[in-house]
């Protein structure tokens, strides 16, 4: 699995795909959209970025970036937009009871973006950004473009490849449940179900049984230097 991951998060971070990846021309082109034709970018660091959902209720973007797992993915209504969100709907239905969450943040008015969702039978919610600043703050120079934010809200990849391998892998990637290894017995533990937990030195340590916990507690630094 660990393997896996590592596969994913390169083939997404650095693997182009020209017959997908548009510049949003009817508004003008998202942010850098001219300056690097085959490659992502670093995300750019935003506070804050306030954007309506198709409610008129407001959303941080930003914020929004920080809480996985999910997928954040900008487009616009063109074919390869379409194509892109018919894509991400496609994968999600197989990973939202996995607790995967997808945002698609749509470049153009909010016509358009209704037309599109239920044209597309889209079950994820959709954020306006009419100007395509989005991109820039999701890290992107073009859209479409999808960003995969794992359990611990941090980005692992970012692809403009739209193809169902590709959507799948990026899901199952956010969707795996972050392990750590109990420093007494060296066994795999998932910190939301661990049995025992102890802060020792600014962190936290997890541990598959209360006995494992004690004895840590006991002699922390035989178990740490071990």
């Amino acid at each position: 699995m660990r393997y896996l991951a590592i596969v994913v998060v390169s083939l997404l971070m650095f693997a182009p795909s020209p017959a997908v990846a548009q510049n949003c021309g009817s508004c003008g082109g998202c942010p850098g959209a001219s300056q690097s034709p085959g490659g992502t970018q670093s995300a750019p660091k935003f506070a804050s970025m306030k954007l309506l959902d198709l409610n008129g209720d407001t959303v941080d973007l930003v914020a929004e970036m920080a809480v996985g797992p999910r997928v954040l993915f900008t487009f616009r209504s063109d074919s390869g937009g379409r194509e892109a969100a018919a894509t991400v709907q496609k994968a999600w239905a197989a990973y939202k009871d996995s607790g995967v969450n997808v945002v698609g943040v749509f470049c153009g008015p909010k016509q358009q973006a209704d037309a599109v969702k239920k044209q597309l039978k889209l079950g994820f919610p959709l954020l306006l950004d009419q100007g395509c600043a989005g991109s820039a703050v999701l890290g992107f120079e073009r859209c479409p473009g999808a960003l995969f934010v794992n359990r611990a809200g941090k980005p692992i990849g970012r692809s403009y490849l739209f193809m169902n391998e590709v959507m799948n892998a990026g899901m199952q990637a956010v969707a795996m449940r972050l392990e750590e290894v109990d420093p007494v017995c060296g066994m795999r533990v998932d910190p939301k179900t661990a049995a025992a937990s102890y802060d020792y030195q600014g962190r936290t340590y997890h541990f598959c049984n209360q006995v494992c916990k004690d004895k840590f507690v006991k002699e922390p630094q035989k178990y740490l230097s071990e």
